[in-house]
């Protein structure tokens, strides 16, 4: 009995069949081909990096090109502290460090963040600001949402530069009268808190500002007292629409 061949016709079906199988398991595991080498995952444009915009995802890629770092996306990662690696990018100006694994504790040196402009350190367990918070003179865009975060220190009056600040869903049942001090504040969100009076120096942010409340204990007395403390603000206090 002869062993029959496959027909070229078939042969190329087979072929097709191989490759495509291949392709398939590289797009579902791409981590079994790649390299240990990483780079930056897309690029963008970013004034306040003057130039195209690397994202790194992680810190082994920023070591690849570390005088390049503005912008580091640590986001579902499981760091069991703040990583002092992130100091070794003289450029850093924006960090998105977000759900993180494990409760984070902020250095005490964090200030060393000379030039960070932006933090995004959303759902990290974060119990604690430590006071040199305020010693980062840049920053602009401070986001703190769905932390464990009971008090808040007063050096946040330091920063002066900060038009966004965002303290929505942690356990704070007051706030430091030195916000008063945050003179280019533009974006304050304060939701879902436990909150029942702000202090009367809100009447001093400048310019208008939308306030964002929702979620927290004001009485009626207390929400027409904040009107008045804020007459050109745009104030939420319940079922609110961002961006308006």
């Amino acid at each position: 009995m002869t062993k029959k061949s496959l027909k070229p016709v078939q042969f190329l079906i087979v072929i097709i069949f191989i490759f495509a199988v291949i392709f398939l398991i590289i797009q579902k595991s791409p981590s079994i081909f790649q390299t240990q080498k990483q780079t930056a995952r897309g690029t963008f444009y970013d004034h306040t990096c003057g130039k195209e915009t690397k994202i790194f995802p992680n810190i082994e890629a920023a070591f690849s090109q570390p005088k390049e770092v503005c912008y580091l996306v640590l986001e579902r990662k499981d760091f069991i502290e703040f990583p002092k690696e992130i100091y070794e990018f003289p450029g850093l100006k924006h960090l998105l460090f977000s759900s993180n694994s494990n409760p984070l504790t902020l250095p005490d040196d964090i200030d060393r963040l000379t030039l960070i402009e932006e933090l995004r350190l959303v759902n990290n367990g974060i119990s604690l600001l430590p006071d040199t918070i305020g010693n980062l003179k840049k920053l602009k865009r401070l986001d703190l949402t769905a932390n464990k975060l009971t008090r808040i220190p007063s050096s946040i009056g330091k920063l002066t530069s900060l038009e966004f600040l965002n303290l929505s869903s942690n356990q704070l049942s007051s706030i430091p009268s030195e916000l008063g001090n945050l003179v280019s504040l533009k974006e304050l969100y304060l939701e879902n808190n436990n909150l029942t009076t702000l202090p009367d120096q809100i009447r001093d942010l400048k310019g208008p500002i939308s306030l964002y409340l929702e979620g927290n204990n004001f009485s009626k007395a207390e929400q027409q007292r904040i009107k008045s403390l804020l007459p050109s603000a745009s104030i939420c206090f319940s079922a609110c629409s961002y961006g308006e």
